[in-house]
């Protein structure tokens, strides 16, 4: 949908919270604002 590529994932844990990081580029390149509002914006609605 995106066309975008998750290079790196991070995931870690602090205390009873999970931290995770994504690094997403779209053709080798990271993503602009608006590209990456949008991939956001679907994560969070596939996640509710």
């Amino acid at each position: 949908r995106h066309d975008c590529n998750i290079e790196v994932v991070l995931v870690d844990t602090e205390a009873h919270r999970a931290l995770d990081v994504f690094h997403v580029t779209s053709d080798g390149v990271k993503l602009g604002p608006g590209a990456l509002r949008e991939v956001r914006d679907a994560l969070l609605s596939a996640c509710a």
